[in-house]
C-alpha cells in the first residue's frame, strides 16, 4: 500500500476516534447539565458544609464536621446527623417544577404575599465547600391545588420565584429538639470505649477494656465482665430523651437534684473512650412534673427528661456483670482452638476460611464436628459456682493446671484452666487471663480434653497413620480414670479449705 495513504487513513482514523470520544464526553456532559437544570441547585450535598435553617424568624445553624452535624447557634451541640443530612440532600435534589414570571409577565407585591413568600415560614442559607459562598433560599405556600410543590426563591435569581418539590420543606420544618441529637451521651459502645465508670442507686463498679478486647472489672473486685451487659449500659445512655430542657436555672436543677454541688449524690455514668476523653451524664430524681427522671451531660446545663423505666434492667449486683459460661463464642465466629496439657502443647487448629485444619502436632484436614463439639461445650455448660475465698491457684490444681483450652477469634477469645477434680461431678477451672476461679462440671472437662487423633478426618488418620488399636485405648482409658481418682481425692480437700 502507498505509504501516503497509509498516513492518511491513520489521520482520519485519529481525527474519527477523538470526535467519537469527544462526543461522548459531550453527551455526558450535557446529560449532567440537564440533571442539574432539572433541579433547584447545581450543586451536590456532600458540598454543604454548613445549613442555617430559619422558621418563623428562629434560626439555628450546624456545620459539617467529617460525617456528622454539629450545631453552633443558638449553642453548640451535637446535631442529628439524619435531620441535617436529609436537608442538605432534598435541598440538592429538589426538582424543579416551574419558573415565574412567564414571559411577557411582571411578580407583582400581591403574587408574593399569596405565594406565601412576602414574609416566608421557612429559610434556608447554605454555604458551599468550594466557593466558601452562602446561598440563600426561601419557601412558601403550595400552588393552588398542588400538594407535590411549594414556591420558593433563590438568592443566585432574585427576579424569578419557582415552583419546587415539596419535600424540602417536610425535611427542613423541623424545630430545634427535631434537629439535634438527644442522646444522652453522643458515644458508641464500639472497640473505642475504653471504660465505664457506673454508681448509682443500686450498684457502683468500675470496668475497663483490655488489650485483647476483653473486659475486666476493676471495682468492687477484680473478675472478668460481660461485654453485653457493658454494652446495654452504654446503648441505653445514647438513647434519646423525650425531651430536652434548655437552660433551666438554678431552681430547676436544685429541683431535679442537679445543681452543681448535688452531682456528687446523683447517680453517675462515666465513659472513657480511647482517646482519653471521659463524658459523664448525671441521673438525678424522678420528677411527676416532667414524667420521667431527670439526666444531666457534664457538658451541658441543659437536662433530659429520659423514662422512668430508666434503671429497670440495669444489673444490680455485680454478679450480673460476670460470665455465666467460661467462653462465650460461637462455632462461627471462631478461628482458633488450641489445648495444653500438663504444660506441653497438645493441639492447635486454625480456620483460615470456611474449614479446620490442625497445625500442631501435624498439618492436617480437621474433622469440623469434632471441633465444634469442643466450642460448644463452653457454651452448653455454665459455671456453677464462683470461688471468691482466697484459696490459692496451687490450691485448685491451676498451678500448674492440668489443661488449658483456648477458644479465640478476631483478636478476642478466652484462655480457660482445668484444675483439680472435687468428686465425680464438678472440677475446679479458671481464666488464664482473669483473676476468675470457679466451679465447673466435669462433663466440661471431658468434652474438651480431646487427643489430636479424636479431632482429625478418617481420610487424614489413615494418612497419618495414627488410628490407635484397642489395647492402646484401653490402657489410655484406664490410665485417665486413675489419674483422676486422685485429683478427686486433692479437689475435695480443696473444696473442704475453701469452705
Amino acid at each position: 500500500m502507498n505509504p501516503k495513504v497509509t498516513v492518511l487513513l491513520a489521520v482520519v482514523a485519529a481525527v474519527l476516534v477523538w470526535f467519537l470520544v469527544f462526543d461522548k464526553e459531550k453527551v455526558a456532559e450535557e446529560k449532567k447539565q440537564a440533571e442539574l437544570d432539572s433541579h433547584f441547585v447545581n450543586f451536590e450535598a456532600d458540598d454543604v458544609m454548613k445549613l442555617t435553617v430559619t422558621r418563623h424568624g428562629k434560626p439555628v445553624t450546624a456545620e459539617r464536621r467529617g460525617d456528622t452535624w454539629h450545631i453552633t447557634e443558638p449553642f453548640e451541640w451535637p446535631g442529628d446527623k439524619y435531620a441535617w443530612g436529609a436537608i442538605a440532600h432534598s435541598l440538592t435534589t429538589c426538582d424543579l417544577r416551574g419558573t415565574y414570571p412567564e414571559e411577557g409577565e411582571t411578580i407583582t407585591p400581591e403574587d408574593m404575599k399569596n405565594w406565601g413568600l412576602a414574609d416566608p415560614p421557612l429559610k434556608i442559607a447554605a454555604t458551599i465547600r468550594e466557593e466558601s459562598r452562602e446561598y440563600q433560599f426561601t419557601f412558601g405556600n403550595n400552588p393552588l391545588g398542588s400538594v407535590s410543590s411549594c414556591y420558593a426563591t433563590k438568592s443566585s435569581a432574585i427576579d424569578k420565584v419557582f415552583a419546587v418539590e415539596v419535600t424540602i420543606k417536610g425535611n427542613a420544618d423541623k424545630d430545634l429538639n427535631d434537629l439535634r441529637d438527644r442522646g444522652m451521651l453522643p458515644v458508641k459502645f464500639g472497640n473505642h470505649v475504653t471504660r465505664i465508670e457506673v454508681s448509682n442507686q443500686d450498684l457502683a463498679f468500675v470496668a475497663e477494656r483490655q488489650p485483647n478486647k476483653n473486659w475486666l472489672l476493676v471495682k468492687p473486685s477484680p473478675g472478668r465482665a460481660v461485654e453485653a451487659e457493658l454494652k446495654k449500659l452504654v446503648e441505653k445512655l445514647n438513647k434519646s430523651a423525650s425531651t430536652v430542657i434548655d437552660d433551666p436555672g438554678e431552681e430547676k436543677l436544685r429541683e431535679v437534684g442537679l445543681a452543681d454541688d448535688q452531682l456528687e449524690s446523683a447517680s453517675r455514668y462515666a465513659i472513657t473512650t480511647s482517646k482519653g476523653t471521659t463524658q459523664t451524664f448525671y441521673v438525678g430524681q424522678l420528677s411527676l412534673a416532667d414524667q420521667g427522671y431527670v439526666g444531666r451531660n457534664s457538658d451541658s446545663s441543659s437536662l433530659f427528661v429520659i423514662p422512668k423505666e430508666f434503671f429497670s434492667d440495669q444489673p444490680t449486683t455485680v454478679g450480673k456483670l460476670r460470665p455465666t459460661k467460661a467462653s462465650y463464642l460461637e462455632t462461627w465466629n471462631t478461628d482458633i482452638v488450641s489445648a495444653t496439657s500438663e504444660g506441653s502443647p497438645l493441639f492447635k487448629l486454625e480456620k483460615p476460611e470456611f474449614g479446620w485444619v490442625m497445625t500442631y502436632p501435624h498439618s492436617a484436614t480437621a474433622e469440623r464436628d469434632a471441633v465444634n463439639s469442643i466450642i460448644t461445650a463452653f457454651k452448653d455448660h455454665h459455671i456453677m459456682r464462683y470461688i471468691d475465698s482466697a484459696s490459692s491457684d496451687s490450691q485448685l490444681g491451676l498451678d500448674p493446671p492440668r489443661l488449658v483450652v483456648e477458644i479465640a477469634a478476631e483478636g478476642t477469645g478466652e484462655k480457660v484452666m482445668f484444675g483439680k477434680a472435687i468428686d465425680e461431678d464438678r472440677i475446679y477451672a479458671g481464666l488464664m487471663d482473669a483473676p476468675d476461679r470457679f466451679i465447673v462440671k466435669r462433663a466440661l472437662y471431658d468434652e474438651v480434653f480431646k487427643q489430636p487423633s479424636d479431632l482429625l478426618t478418617e481420610e487424614e488418620l489413615e494418612r497419618l497413620d495414627l488410628k490407635p488399636d484397642e489395647e492402646e485405648s484401653e490402657a489410655d482409658s484406664e490410665e485417665g480414670e486413675s489419674g483422676m481418682e486422685e485429683l478427686d481425692e486433692a479437689g475435695s480437700a480443696a473444696e473442704g479449705q475453701d469452705e
